[in-house]
């Protein structure tokens, strides 16, 4: 089935600003768009799907979840991010049926992974 415009565009703006909760953090996340036919690519959604990002930072939040609540972390995160002099981590964003990881892009060291199992 063919996703609607909509759909996508709201799972490109979910995507760009991803939440990581390690322990009720968020982390702030700078990627590029989806393809537009993404809906239909069965393999990549089934093994994952890989997109190249510059690792902001992450905050600590009151409660895991929320639009006001990620809104505000990840205004601190980008404000934090401004501030400070550094260069920014590339790494590799995994989103699969298993959870989220995320890798050096450089060393492909493990970086963070969060399973959506308990």
């Amino acid at each position: 089935p063919r996703a609607d415009p909509g759909r996508a565009a709201a799972a490109r703006r979910v995507l760009r600003w991803a939440a990581l909760p390690p322990a009720h953090a968020a982390a702030a996340l700078v990627s590029t768009e989806l393809p537009e036919n993404w809906a239909d690519m069965r393999e990549p959604l089934l093994e994952g799907m890989c997109f190249t990002l510059k690792y902001l930072g992450m905050t600590l939040v009151e409660k895991p979840k929320g639009e006001d609540m990620a809104a505000a972390a990840i205004r601190r995160i980008v404000a934090m991010a401004r501030v400070g002099a550094r260069k920014f981590q590339k790494v590799i964003l995994t989103v699969s049926p298993r959870g989220i990881s995320l890798q050096d892009a450089e060393t492909k060291e493990l970086v963070e992974n969060i399973s959506i199992y308990r």
